[in-house]
């Protein structure tokens, strides 16, 4: 049961780090200079490693049942939303 929420977690991250790069290549492209725009893909770029660290280690958690990693992935998703939201 808390591995398919963290998958689902992950798979949102993912999900939300490909509308986020569509909105950042069309809608901001006028409005952010190199440098903002740079930031920008960079944070979307951390955001997408960090849902697909989120991912594998839910996959690693279904396979390692002994092991509880709940820990790791929110601590993930804290950093996607401190450092990249």
């Amino acid at each position: 049961m808390i591995v398919k929420l963290h998958l689902i977690i992950g798979a949102f991250f993912c999900l939300t780090t490909v509308l986020l790069g569509a909105f950042g290549a069309h809608a901001l492209k006028d409005i952010l200079n190199d440098y903002g725009q740079s930031i920008y893909d960079k944070a979307v770029l951390y955001q997408l490693f960090h849902g697909i660290a989120i991912l594998i280690v839910s996959i690693l958690n279904g396979f390692i049942s002994e092991l509880n990693f709940s820990i790791v992935v929110y601590c993930f998703a804290i950093g996607i939303l401190l450092f990249s939201g």
